[in-house]
This record gives structure tokens, C-alpha cells and sequence, in this order.
């Protein structure tokens, strides 16, 4: 890593123990150097001149709020932790921050109960929201796997390598059941046969899966897409707003980052077809994916890679170690903490076809993306009696050494759709 990075952790104590002490064994586990409270010692100074005195000395701070405010920094009005995040944000340091899930039950302890503070909580989460974009954790665990990962991709990554595109093509079991639904057709209509499907999941959030009529990839891409109602043509007009943010496009075998050069429309056949023109940024954004092509202890950058696929494709759910749990998810623009399928089964399981179209195109965005292979060569998904989806897959990994061939990874098995969402 060269220089040791500092990491400051801001928020409050008592109700955050567990986060708290787990994030900084990960920490400490991954060499990053701890600067928080729990290594303050005796000093002469005021509380929060020792509290701002560390965050200047930090490089990254790390924003942990649940549902206590914390206690209020005398002649200031606000809390120590906000005190903290608030001289973080005026130096410009990196912030990442993160909310405990609202759903996760709570002692009745770790509430606040002081009307006024309550307030001042929620002026600081929607300050924190309004800055940021937050990722919610669960429990002490999820935290300190989250922060360990985005810390290496901030530590380790330019502005444009470190891009959040996890509200986009994240991983659909950590979302909510109505964001799914909007992305998937009603199972009642009448499944589609696609014959040159694409799929665009657009910077929003939308994710849309529409047929194509063209495909042409030269310099940039081409594609002529067939709309199926007012709302598909209306995500895809959008397009030619965000022509400065990236998207991610599957289609076929290939998955690329892009960014929309032009939009047009027009009436052929008596069809509505809307053409798109993209140029691929992909290799923009990925550059500094150097973490994804690291051995750790005994394991290859090639077997990891096939840890990985097997994540993707079987639900493959081994109890890591921390630190190998970073190598595994991968840093690109796709980091992988489950198999997108069971979660897309439970919103589509009454329209197979659809499911089917949205499974495959999502596994090619994620295999690419995520840096598990360069190229796929076989990816065949079949159901496979009730809940069950049999996978096959052949993929080859990018060239590492000119004078080696590179690594083919190989999976065939059965993913279960039906333990990890129960709807």
C-alpha cells in the first residue's frame, strides 16, 4: 500500500460497540492505521480538540450513524460526531458513510429519546444523504466487509475507478422487493420472446430490458431498440439526459461501461424503434482494478476469479475470511456479495421467460464487470425442476503473462432461487 493510510471512525459509542470494534479489527487486519477514539489515551487537550485534531490527521473517514445523536460538544450545538464529519467534509477528505438498516431491530436503549436530538439526527442523516451516497448495513459484520471493500477501491482507485454504481446493477438481495418489481414486467402479462435483448441499467436506479432490431460494434456502439410500451420509451428518451453519466449495457456474450453519444427516434415498418449511440468507457473506469489481479496468501488471481463465478452463478456461499471476502467481491464497477438470481426468481418466478432474459444478461454484466472474466465463451441457464436454475458456464480470464495462455474458469451446477429471499 506505500503510505499508511489513516482512518478515522466518526460516531457515537455506546450504542455501536460491536460496529464499532468490528471495523477496527478489519482495519487493523488490512494495515490501515487506526485513529479513532478508542486510541486516544490521556491528553492534555479539550475533547474535541483531540477529536478534530485526528480527523486532520486522517485520510479517510468513515461515518457511522445508527439512532443515537451522541453527545452535544459544549458552545458548539452539535454532537461530537457531527463535529467530526463536519471538519471532514470543510478539508475536502474522502467520507463514507454508513446507516444502520431502519428495519434491523434495535434495543430500546440505543434510541434516541431527547426530542431535540432526535431532530438534530435526522437533520444530520439527511445532511449525510444529501452529500453522499450511503450504504446500509445489517450488523457489525456486513459493516466491516462493506468498509474494508470501499476503502480499498477509494485507497486503491482514481475518482473515475472508484465510481458507486451500486444502485444500478447491485446486488438485487440487498434491495428492496419494490425497486425489483419496477424492473421486472407484472407476471401476469404475457411473456415476451426476446431475440436480441439488451439490458441497460440506467444511473437512476431503472433497469431496462428491451429487444433490439441492430446491433453494430465498431468504434462505438449501435443499437437499434424496439421499445415494447410508452414506459421502455420513455426510460430510453432519458438517455440523451445523462449523456455524462456511464451506464452499464449487456447484451449477448458482452457487457461494457458506456457513455450515450446520441439518441434518436423514428417510425419504420410501423414500428417505433429508438437508435442509440454509445462509446465504451470502459477501460476509463476500470484502470485501476489492479486488486482483482492480486494473489492473497495461497490463492491465485485466477482462483479467486473462480471463486468469484461461482458466487455469481451458483449462489456459493463459503464463510471467508475477511480479508480473502475483499478479494473475492472484486473491486470494479460490479462487486459481487451474493448471486443476483435468487432475488430476480422471487419477483419473476410466475413469468419464466422474463426471468430467464433478465438472469442471463445480469450474470454477463456481472462475470465482465466485476473483473471475474474477459470474455465468455458458453453461458447456458435452463430451469431445472421447481426453484432450481442449472448453469453452465466456460469464461476466459484477460492475459496476464504474453507467453501464457490465459485461464479458463469452468462451472456447472444448480443454483438454488428459493433460500435467500423470503419475498
Amino acid at each position: 500500500m506505500g503510505k499508511v493510510i489513516g482512518v478515522f471512525i466518526c460516531g457515537t459509542h455506546a450504542d455501536l460497540i460491536q460496529e464499532r470494534s468490528s471495523v477496527l479489527t478489519a482495519l487493523r487486519k488490512a494495515q490501515f492505521q487506526q485513529l479513532s477514539m478508542e486510541f486516544f489515551g490521556a491528553r492534555p487537550d479539550q475533547p474535541i480538540e483531540t477529536c478534530l485534531a485526528e480527523v486532520r490527521r486522517s485520510d479517510v473517514i468513515i461515518v457511522i450513524v445508527a439512532h443515537k445523536y451522541g453527545s452535544v460538544v459544549p458552545n458548539m450545538g452539535i454532537s461530537f460526531s457531527e463535529a467530526e464529519y463536519s471538519e471532514a467534509f470543510k478539508l475536502g477528505k474522502p467520507c463514507l458513510v454508513y446507516l444502520k438498516d431502519e428495519n434491523v431491530p434495535v434495543l430500546p436503549a440505543h434510541f434516541e429519546n431527547d426530542p431535540e436530538k432526535m431532530v438534530a439526527l435526522q437533520v444530520f442523516k439527511d445532511t449525510l444523504k444529501q452529500r453522499h451516497t450511503p450504504a446500509y448495513f445489517t450488523d457489525a459484520n456486513d459493516l466491516a466487509n462493506t468498509v474494508i471493500i470501499d476503502l480499498f477501491r477509494t485507497v486503491f482507485f482514481s475518482e473515475k475507478a472508484a465510481i458507486d454504481l451500486s444502485h444500478t446493477a447491485s446486488n438485487p438481495v440487498y434491495r428492496g422487493k419494490d425497486e425489483l418489481e419496477k424492473e421486472i414486467k407484472h407476471p401476469q402479462e404475457q411473456s415476451k420472446v426476446y431475440k436480441n435483448p439488451v439490458l441497460v441499467f440506467q444511473s437512476d436506479g431503472n433497469v431496462l430490458l428491451v429487444d433490439s432490431l441492430r446491433i453494430e460494434s465498431n468504434k462505438t456502439l449501435k443499437l437499434s431498440l424496439l421499445p415494447e410500451n410508452a414506459k421502455d420509451s420513455a426510460l430510453i428518451a432519458k438517455l440523451e439526459k445523462a449523456q455524462e453519466t456511464p451506464l452499464i449495457v449487456a447484451y449477448g456474450m458482452t457487457a461494457m461501461l458506456a457513455k450515450v453519444v446520441s439518441v434518436s427516434h423514428m417510425l419504420e415498418a410501423g414500428h417505433e424503434v429508438w437508435n442509440v449511440e454509445l462509446r465504451s468507457v470502459t477501460n476509463e473506469y476500470t484502470s485501476g482494478g489492479a486488486l482483482g489481479e492480486m494473489a492473497f496468501n495461497n490463492y491465485s488471481p485466477d482462483q479467486i476469479a473462480e471463486m468469484r463465478a461461482k458466487r455469481i452463478l451458483l449462489d456459493k456461499d463459503d464463510q471467508l475470511d475477511i480479508m480473502l471476502e475483499v478479494f473475492v467481491r472484486g473491486s470494479g464497477p460490479i462487486t459481487v456479495k451474493a448471486s443476483p438470481f435468487p432475488s430476480l426468481y422471487a419477483i419473476a418466478k410466475n413469468n419464466i421467460t422474463e426471468f430467464l432474459a433478465f438472469a442471463r444478461l445480469y450474470a454477463v454484466a456481472w462475470l465482465i464487470l466485476s473483473g471475474t472474466v474477459e470474455f465468455i465463451h458458453i453461458l447456458e441457464l435452463q430451469m431445472e425442476g421447481e426453484a432450481k436454475l442449472g448453469i453452465k458456464f466456460e469464461g476466459q480470464r484477460a492475459r496476464r503473462f504474453t507467453n501464457v495462455a490465459p485461464h479458463i474458469i469452468q462451472v456447472e451446477g444448480v443454483c438454488n432461487l428459493e433460500h435467500k429471499y423470503a419475498g
